[in-house]
């Protein structure tokens, strides 16, 4: 019982202390994910397997290594529909040298690897090893694959390590942006464009502006503004946030589109303040409890499929493990889900942080995906998000006790 206590207290309070003193450094890389055969496109069902043609644009794993002393944090941005958990352990097994060093070291470092959702990449399905089970219009697990693009993330990641390094510019920007919009009854979109000094930028839209028409490869709004900006982009709390179609004209491409909401963030942001943060940070992980997997009463009715065979399609859906993951940057902490997240759910992820005088920042897709997770009363709503929700109602709450141990490892008064 002991040994449990003390590995449970190693993760849940599982820090990069760094003294303020000494600002952290920081390098950049990227490599293409852009595999050499085509592949069946994720996102939409309605593709049915297609797989993607020539004439796109390159998709990218784009990295961002902070370390300082003997400290390491690796955050892995990839143009791809969901970060799977199996690619996670995957990626970390050819990254870490040493398991036996401490957590966040050199030899062991910290990682956070994002999936940007874009709908316009090969189905990261394939890349989840409990998708044994063959579903029309969803990639079933390749190991072949699965293994190329492990391999493509690490050498990304070594070649990141191998950069020269800089200093780390530790600040915040935070900025209204009309590019948002509720999809579900009762939504409540967060209005702001974040971006941390560090070279990330954070913004809570679903990356559907691409139609399952689609048949190129494309990086959707995040990717233009990867491209535009060199940061890192995530999505924020998105279940149940789509791209606005205001002010982005109709007559436009979806490309132009995607360009023009962009442009439009940086837009938002290169008015906004630049507000300094303490040269320290931390990072911290902790589980979440998860329950059985739980397919939602619309599931079988809305697939035409039993109840037996619905129970087993989410048990390939949903992970039997999760956790949160938080970099504490100065006052802000950037809070990576493992799953989509409602605004709603965000702000009870945030609220324990914000109790402390600390700034959350909810992220999408961080190292797993754990499908859609929905408010209770959400969930008993039905439709289209509750019926990707695969651990039934109550993950929301779960999440938020989750997200209260992960706030009190990284409060203020553990710089």
């Amino acid at each position: 019982m002991l040994a449990t206590l003390c590995a449970l207290s190693v993760l849940v309070g599982n820090q990069a202390r760094v003294s303020p003193a000494a600002g952290p450094e920081i390098r950049a890389g990227q490599v293409s994910l852009v595999p050499p055969e085509p592949l069946a496109l994720g996102g939409y069902t309605e593709r049915q397997d297609a797989k993607f043609q020539p004439g796109g644009q390159d998709l990218l794993f784009r990295v961002r290594e902070l370390r300082q002393g003997d400290r390491r944090l690796v955050i892995g941005v990839a143009e791809m529909l969901t970060m799977p958990e199996s690619l996670v352990r995957e990626v970390r097994r050819r990254v870490i040298t040493d398991p036996q060093a401490p957590a966040g070291s050199l030899k062991n470092p910290e990682i956070l690897l994002i999936a940007t959702h874009t709908h316009c990449a090969p189905d990261s399905q394939m890349l989840n090893d409990r998708m044994t089970f063959r579903i029309p219009g969803i990639a079933g697990f390749n190991r072949r694959w699965l293994a190329w693009y492990a391999d493509r993330m690490a050498e990304g990641i070594a070649a990141t390590a191998a950069s020269t390094p800089g200093p780390a510019t530790m600040t915040l920007q935070q900025a209204p942006a009309a590019f948002n919009r509720g999809r579900r009854t009762g939504a409540q979109p967060d209005p702001l464009v974040t971006r941390l000094g560090i070279g990330v930028t954070i913004y809570a839209a679903h990356p559907t502006i691409f139609s399952q028409a689609e048949r190129t490869l494309q990086g959707d709004w995040p990717g233009q503004l990867m491209q535009k900006s060199g940061d890192l982009v995530a999505t924020g709390a998105i279940g149940d946030i789509s791209p606005s179609a205001d002010p982005l004209t109709p007559a436009e491409t979806a490309l132009q589109r995607s360009n023009r909401m962009a442009e439009g963030l940086q837009a938002a942001l290169k008015s906004a303040a630049v507000r300094p943060l303490a040269p320290h940070w931390a990072v911290a992980r902790t589980p979440i409890t998860l329950g059985p997997p739980t397919p939602h009463p619309e599931f079988a009715k809305n697939n035409s499929i039993s109840p037996e065979i619905a129970q087993i399609l989410v048990g390939r859906f949903a992970p039997p493990q999760a956790e949160l993951f938080g970099l504490q940057l100065g006052d802000v902490v950037m809070i990576g889900v493992p799953g989509e997240p409602t605004a709603a759910v965000a702000r009870r992820i945030a609220a324990p942080f914000v109790a402390q005088g600390q700034i959350p920042i909810v992220i999408s897709h961080g190292n797993g995906w754990a499908g859609y997770i929905l408010e209770p009363d959400d969930y008993a709503r039905g439709g289209y998000e509750a019926t990707l929700a695969f651990h039934g109602p109550d993950l929301a709450v779960r999440l938020g006790e989750a997200a209260t141990r992960l706030a009190q490892s990284l409060a203020p008064t553990q710089r």
